[in-house]
């Protein structure tokens, strides 16, 4: 049984990693039913495990499409990138997950195996906002632990992009529940750990104030 403090491992996944996606339990780490994923190929909000009755908002998926390994200590690692639009009025787009982690966060998602990590940054930003950008900037990379996904990683190598936008129109898909546009001064509360960890480093900040 996997506790929700304990970190992603090698050990919560059986011995012969599989070739296909596949979904594990978050709790008993029993494979799930391939009728839990969706037809687009992305997670519930929510399942219920058929053989331990538990509910989770988390599965452990292992995914041969997504760029994942495990650390030399064990650790399961997924790289992901993000961007910080940044409007005419020096304000920040901001969109609340209606999926675990359920909170306000930035563009952003898991790389795909292969994919260039800036192409993966702006493909999410079409994905999950409908804006689409030609190019951003790379203004930090870093690995962090404790940043928690629904495919079950605790810990993400992560490249964080920002771009500037003019009037655009947003259009969220079932991952998002509204958007809006924030000052760096007047941040929601509810903010992802990534996107308030992000937003509180000083160079982060010094970085997107000269682009």
């Amino acid at each position: 049984m996997k506790s929700d403090t304990e970190i992603t491992c090698r050990e919560h996944f059986p011995e012969s990693i599989p070739s296909a996606k596949t979904g594990y339990c978050f709790n008993c780490h029993k494979e799930l039913p391939i009728s839990i994923f969706e037809e687009a190929g992305t997670l519930p909000k929510e399942y219920l495990c058929p053989q331990c009755l538990q509910t989770s908002k988390r599965m452990l998926v292992w995914d041969p499409q997504l760029k994942q390994y495990f650390s030399e200590d064990g650790l399961l690692i997924h790289e992901s990138a993000g961007v910080i639009l940044i409007n005419q009025a020096d304000e920040i787009l901001l969109f609340f997950r209606s999926k675990f982690p359920s909170a306000y966060t930035i563009p952003s998602g898991h790389v795909d195996e292969g994919e260039n990590v800036k192409t993966a940054a702006i493909r999410e930003v079409a994905e999950e906002t409908g804006i689409s950008i030609t190019n951003a900037l790379l203004i930090k990379e870093d690995t962090i632990i404790g940043d928690s996904c629904s495919r079950g990683a605790d810990v993400h190598k992560w490249y964080l992009y920002a771009s500037r936008v003019n009037k655009v129109k947003v259009e969220l898909t079932d991952e998002g529940e509204s958007s809006a546009w924030f000052s760096l001064d007047s941040l929601p509360d509810n903010l992802t750990i990534i996107t308030r960890a992000f937003l509180n480093e000083a160079d982060v900040l010094a970085k997107l104030r000269e682009i």
